[in-house]
């Protein structure tokens, strides 16, 4: 790498590539840095040895000198060119083995990270093409298949990647985000793009995904026809040459071509039982798995209907319901975590920069002391002027980011609680009709995507609430005892935006606590309105011809009370203190002729234009 007679100095040092990356090479950089104290270098260092150790399989030891790197540029080097152009490579095996681990928040983390030093310094483009694909492989094994697309068309765009052997896998992969997306079209079109590089292992994912998407279409002729392909392409290929699971899901999903045809056997069922059972035992579901998982207790549920063993339907139904609902609990904590992170993040922000703003003042006086009396006046009038301004003005920017930290914590608690009372609704219908359970637990997720969507954002339009509150009625409205159900609104619903998931727990109460107890048909009408007092406050209003809150307190005072209106009225007080407006709810019950008819609800919330 290096021989004794050049001069060590430290644009050697910067400018020496350290190639091949081996033990040897990796050494002996190490000891041109200890040759001299003064040399700049330690944190290229450890970069390189985090790789290395990445090369070699040894992953906690390619972690743990990931994060030195990271220390010893804070501390060390920071600011230093040619040091922070070598974090990217330390970030970039922090977010590999983070993501390997199912770590998602930590490892998109190092990896955006990884890409913003990229592009400060770009080295080369495949490196950027890398990053872009582990960073949308981690939105989609989040449940984020929009975000995922948006970075794999990032990569599109590189005319020199699509012209390598790795395009015909981009092409797979963005035709399974429109999968996911329900545009299928699309996903058709970038499947069959993906056919059109000569490829074992390209052709074996594409046809396999084919297969998958005429099987959601119920197209059976065309998904056998696809899944037979690729068992046939899997069967002639050493399985070391592709991805294991490559291989699994074609042989998975041809058990279904035999279970179609009536050709399985006992051994059939016992395959797809084990494979379920290692999926279902992870500690931690992404997306991939819950999807694949989901595939294979179809594939059962329709092998124990042929052989009419209900009771097996039953079970699978209720493993489809539990992986189900796991993923979405880990979906949750990843998300609550990171708001919860933020928050401690924020506060701790605020208490070093009160302390900061201590020293400065005290420094401003010792300074004001060296100069003339009538000078020290005026600089200290000024400046002490200056200081309540910029104060107020950071106090308020700061009051405004607690707030929104604070809502978000709460509306992260209450997704958990809405999904709960959801997916109870679905498993209850496996008993009744097990049948519509799957049609019904097939629009809860689209159903689940949107309040997912929208839990992520601060605020959406009226228009979008107003969808979502549809989808859930008619949900509701086939998983319980029917009821009726109008939306009133003569608003321009667009430009109007509220706070998300504020209305949806008194629409479920209403039918919960209220419709559900009727023997007669039950009734709901929304009300969408201005405020008459304040045009800066949307009024909602929810009628309902149940058994009356009262009644309803008293039924659940028995049982568990519920949290969701404590944090509606939490996260009320919180939109009310930012915008200065009185955001609240009512909850009354009416009467005819003395006698209980049902329940109004009147939320104010403010009104934020776009």
């Amino acid at each position: 790498m290096f021989s004794q007679s050049e001069k060590i100095n430290q644009h050697y040092v910067d400018t020496l590539l350290i190639e091949p990356i081996d033990s040897l090479q990796v050494s002996n950089f190490k000891n041109i840095l200890l040759s001299n104290d003064e040399l700049k270098g330690w944190t290229k260092y450890y970069a390189h040895k985090s790789f290395l150790c990445l090369k070699q399989s040894k992953r906690d030891s390619a972690l743990f000198y990931s994060e030195k790197t990271i220390d010893v540029y804070n501390s060390d080097e920071a600011g230093y060119t040619y040091a922070e152009r070598s974090l990217q490579r330390a970030y970039y095996v922090g977010g590999w083995i983070h993501k390997r681990r199912k770590n998602y928040n930590e490892s998109l983390n190092f990896f955006l990270k990884s890409l913003d030093i990229h592009r400060k310094y770009p080295d080369h483009y495949k490196i950027e093409v890398y990053i872009l694909t582990s960073i949308a492989e981690i939105h989609l094994a989040m449940g984020n298949p929009e975000l995922s697309l948006r970075y794999q068309k990032q990569i599109e765009k590189d005319s020199l990647y699509k012209i390598s052997y790795q395009a015909a896998n981009l092409f797979n992969q963005i035709g399974i985000l429109y999968g996911y997306l329900d545009k299928r079209d699309s996903s058709k079109i970038y499947l069959h793009k993906s056919l059109k590089y000569e490829s074992d292992r390209s052709g074996l994912a594409a046809y396999t995904n084919l297969g998958e998407l005429f099987y959601k279409e119920e197209q059976m002729d065309s998904a056998i026809h696809y899944f037979s392909i690729a068992k046939r392409i899997s069967d002639t290929i050493d399985i070391s040459s592709l991805r294991a699971d490559s291989k699994v899901f074609a042989q998975t999903n041809y058990h279904f071509v035999d279970i179609y045809n009536n050709k399985h056997d006992k051994e059939t069922i016992n395959v797809l039982t084990r494979i379920v059972d290692s999926v279902t035992s992870l500690k931690k579901v992404d997306k991939e798995d819950r999807d694949f998982v989901l595939n294979v207790l179809d594939y059962l549920i329709l092998a124990y209907e042929k052989e009419r063993r209900f009771k097996k339907v039953k079970e699978s139904y209720k493993k489809k319901f539990d992986v189900v609902t796991l993923f979405n609990q880990e979906l949750f904590k990843e998300d609550l975590q990171k708001i919860e992170v933020g928050y401690k993040t924020k506060l701790k922000e605020e208490q070093i920069s009160n302390l900061e703003q201590l020293n400065n003042s005290q420094k401003q006086k010792l300074d004001q002391q060296k100069i003339t009396a009538i000078v020290s006046i005026c600089s200290l009038f000024l400046g002490v002027l200056l200081i309540i301004v910029l104060y107020k003005r950071k106090t308020l920017k700061d009051k405004y980011e607690k707030v929104n930290l604070e809502q978000r914590l709460l509306l992260s608690q209450m997704n958990p609680h809405f999904t709960y009372n959801a997916l109870n609704s679905v498993y209850n219908l496996l008993d009744v009709n097990s049948k519509k359970a799957k049609t019904y637990l097939l629009s809860f997720s689209k159903l689940l995507r949107s309040v997912l969507e929208n839990s992520r954002k601060d605020f959406i339009s009226l228009e979008e609430e107003i969808e979502t509150l549809d989808n859930y009625l008619v949900l509701k409205s086939k998983l319980m005892a029917k009821f009726e159900y109008v939306i009133n609104c003569e608003l321009t619903i667009a430009d109007i935006f509220i706070p998300p998931m504020l209305i949806q727990p008194f629409v479920e109460n209403a039918i919960i606590h209220g419709i559900s107890a009727l023997k007669e048909s039950g009734k709901i009408e929304i009300t969408f309105s201005v405020s008459e007092d304040n045009s800066q406050i949307l009024k909602c209003i929810i009628v309902d011809n149940g058994v009356g809150y009262a009644n309803a307190i008293h039924k659940k005072s028995k049982n568990k009370p519920s949290i969701s209106s404590d944090i509606v009225n939490d996260r009320l007080k919180i939109y009310g203190d930012k915008f200065k407006v009185n955001a609240n709810f009512q909850i009354v019950d009416l009467k005819e002729n003395g006698v209980v008819s049902g329940t109004k609800v009147i939320l104010e919330t403010p009104i934020i234009k776009e």
